[in-house]
């Protein structure tokens, strides 16, 4: 019994020795030593970071854990790996920062950590949530589908969000709305029961414990097509801001756009008469079903009934630039004597002008897709042709939507 005791004792006083004897060498890891602690941890705010700073004399280590919370109960690292243990300040983003935040560090070498050195409570300013009205992605004659993106909740948890609407500008939260979730992020809905031929101001919102905040305004005007005796078709302008001619030409043609059964498609105006007819329903800057993408110069309507022609090619009505067509008539401009509306041609020519002046002109080498002018400013310039990239422009070239055609197919 009493030798039993003796190795005991033996046994301890060889493990307290062992431990002592590198007790002041933390980077020891084959015995579970105390690493020195890192002192004097402060956090300040500056608008939209928080500087982290804190002390350390020894270098005996690998690196440093740097951790916030929100409760001073759940931690989480704020960097994926070890702070480099040469490093003594760290800059924190607040964008996901709640209106408190709390840090604390430790040393670390190998499975060995220091105690904990922790800051005191930073509480953060709160604010309005941000957000933006997403753009249309299905209309039909009475509905729409669009959303919002809460890209932040202003550190306060988002209440409600969703989208509201009214027949005039700036709608809020007391006009018509729809509710859909919380939190931050991209959501959608659709809204139903609008009538034709109303325009429709609609733009999403966030709330949280500060107020409610609003996305940009998107306008949108239903219309019931109109029908055009010469032809035997309907026509109306659909309102879809910044849309691109392959997303106009793609959503005409959904089964979301059909009109009594009819399929729809990007507008071809192959006359004086129908161009008339148009102009008098656009109601901005439009795309039509003319492009030149298949072959550059070559312009044909590939739309509609039109679009089915010359094996399925498209109606070929107009070859080269504007000002390949005045310097050149024999060779190109309108083919067959086709109708055309292309803006400016009815300029006087003269070699000594910027060829550009014409359209189509094809600025860039990229301008590909045809679209009606609409210029507030100046009607007299408005309602004619011109050619654009395929996601439009800027300024009075930005689209405002598209001509849809019923009718031939």
């Amino acid at each position: 019994m009493k030798a039993s005791i003796s190795c005991v004792i033996i046994f301890l006083i060889l493990i307290i020795f062992s431990c002592t004897k590198e007790f002041n060498n933390p980077y020891d890891r084959a015995c579970p030593s105390i690493l020195w602690t890192p002192t004097n941890l402060i956090a300040v705010l500056n608008q939209a970071t928080i500087t982290i700073s804190w002390e350390e004399n020894e270098t005996h280590f690998d690196g440093f854990v740097l951790e916030k919370s929100a409760d001073s109960i759940n931690w989480s690292s704020v960097t994926s790996g070890l702070i480099d243990k040469t490093v003594r300040t760290y800059i924190d983003s607040t964008s996901n920062s709640r209106p408190n935040v709390f840090y604390r560090i430790y040393a670390k070498a190998d499975l060995n950590i220091s105690g904990h050195t922790y800051s005191k409570d930073l509480k953060l300013p709160i604010s309005l949530p941000t957000i933006t009205t997403t753009s249309f992605t299905s209309i039909t004659s009475t509905s729409v589908s669009c959303g919002g993106i809460v890209t932040s909740d202003g550190r306060s948890n988002i209440i409600t969000r969703g989208v509201c609407w009214s027949t005039v500008p700036n709608p809020t939260i007391s006009d018509s709305l729809t509710i859909n979730g919380t939190g931050i992020g991209i959501f959608m809905c659709t809204i139903t029961g609008l009538n034709p031929n109303v325009t429709y101001f609609i733009r999403a919102y966030a709330t949280n414990i500060v107020g409610t905040s609003y996305g940009n305004t998107i306008i949108l005007s239903l219309q019931y097509p109109v029908y055009f005796s010469t032809t035997g078709h309907y026509y109306r302008f659909v309102a879809r801001p910044n849309i691109s001619w392959t997303d106009a030409r793609d959503e005409a043609m959904s089964d979301s756009m059909k009109y009594n059964g009819l399929r729809g498609y990007l507008a071809t105006i192959t006359s004086s008469e129908e161009n008339t007819f148009v102009n008098e329903i656009t109601k901005g800057t439009a795309w039509i079903g003319a492009t030149d993408i298949a072959q550059n110069g070559y312009w044909r309507w590939v739309t509609g009934p039109e679009g089915l022609e010359d094996g399925g090619k498209g109606l070929l009505f107009w070859k080269g630039t504007g000002f390949q067509a005045k310097s050149d008539p024999a060779e190109y401009g309108s083919v067959n004597g086709a109708f055309q509306n292309w803006n400016y041609w009815n300029s006087p020519f003269s070699a000594s002008l910027d060829p550009r002046m014409w359209e189509p002109n094809d600025t860039g080498g990229v301008e590909f897709y045809a679209h009606i002018t609409f210029f507030p400013s100046d009607p007299a310039d408005s309602y004619y042709w011109n050619d654009l990239p395929n996601s439009g422009a800027t300024g009075d070239y930005i689209s405002a939507g598209y001509i849809i055609e019923y009718g031939g197919l």
